[in-house]
C-alpha cells in the first residue's frame, strides 16, 4: 500500500480516535483543576415597625455574570486531588505519625474514601476477576465433554431414515 493510500485509509479511524478518545481526555483534565464558583452573597438590612433586620440572599444577576465570564469555574490547580475525598495527602501524613504499627496505618487508611475505593478495585481486580475466569473455563470444559460424550452416543442417522 502507498503512503498516500496508507494515509487516507488509516484517516477516518484517527480521526475518530482524537474526536471520541483523545479530546474528551484532555477536556476532562482542563476541567478537574477548575472548581465551581462560589454564589456571590449579598446582605440586604429590611426595617419595618418592629425593627431593622439583615438578611443574606444570593445575588443571582452576579453570580449568573461571574458564570457567563469564567464558565470553567475558578482555577484551583492539583488542590482539588489533596483534599479528603482524594489523595487526602494531610490526613495521611497525621496517620503516619499517629500509627505504631503496620496494620494500624493501614487500618486508618482504609477509613479514607479514595484509599477505601482503591483497595476494593484492586482486591476485586487480583481475587474475583482470576476465580471468574477460572470457573468459565472449568464450565467450558465440562460442556465440551459432555457434547463429546452425547455426539458419541447420538447418531443423526436416527433423523435420516
Amino acid at each position: 500500500m502507498k503512503h498516500k493510500s496508507f494515509f487516507w485509509f488509516v484517516l477516518p479511524s484517527a480521526f475518530a480516535m482524537l474526536l471520541f478518545i483523545f479530546f474528551p481526555i484532555i477536556s476532562v483534565v482542563v476541567q478537574s483543576v477548575y472548581v465551581d464558583h462560589e454564589q456571590v452573597i449579598k446582605t440586604v438590612e429590611t426595617c419595618d415597625v418592629f425593627g431593622c433586620k439583615e438578611s443574606t440572599t444570593v445575588d443571582q444577576d452576579a453570580t449568573a455574570e461571574l458564570r457567563a465570564n469564567r464558565p470553567l469555574g475558578q482555577f484551583a490547580g492539583l488542590t482539588t486531588y489533596a483534599d479528603r475525598n482524594h489523595l487526602a495527602i494531610e490526613e495521611v501524613g497525621k496517620n503516619w505519625t499517629r500509627s505504631n504499627s503496620w496494620r494500624d496505618f493501614g487500618s486508618q487508611m482504609l477509613n479514607l474514601p479514595f484509599y477505601n475505593a482503591i483497595s476494593f478495585t484492586l482486591v476485586f481486580t487480583f481475587v474475583v476477576t482470576p476465580l471468574v475466569i477460572i470457573l468459565g473455563f472449568v464450565v467450558a470444559v465440562a460442556v465440551n465433554s459432555a457434547v463429546k460424550r452425547s455426539a458419541a452416543r447420538l447418531s443423526f442417522s436416527h433423523f435420516c431414515r
